[in-house]
């Protein structure tokens, strides 16, 4: 596989792991700051929660359980273990336009 390419799946995943930590700790402080007294052990908890659920969401990724087609973190995962770039899935519908009922 071009070492480009490798790259550039390796700074999608980056990605997205930034922004689901980013994500998380805006909805942290969010129900902190609307609980009236959190507890300190609930501060705590929540932001030791969001590392493990990277560890966890990455596993998941490793084996996934097949339910949809996409380029989600599974199909980047597939691709940097297997070497092989792949194409992407034709997207059903593409000339489809909604028009309203009267």
């Amino acid at each position: 596989m071009d070492p480009k390419f490798v790259q550039l799946l390796q700074a999608q995943l980056l990605a997205v792991v930034g922004d689901y930590y980013e994500t998380m700790t805006f909805v942290i402080n969010k129900n902190i700051i609307s609980n009236k007294r959190p507890q300190t052990w609930q501060v705590e908890q929540a932001y030791q929660n969001i590392p493990q659920t990277i560890i966890q969401m990455t596993a998941q990724a490793a084996n996934p359980v097949p339910v949809q087609q996409g380029s989600g973190i599974a199909d980047i995962l597939k691709l940097l273990q297997s070497g092989q770039p792949q194409q992407p899935p034709a997207q059903p519908g593409g000339d489809w336009v909604w028009t309203p009922t009267p």
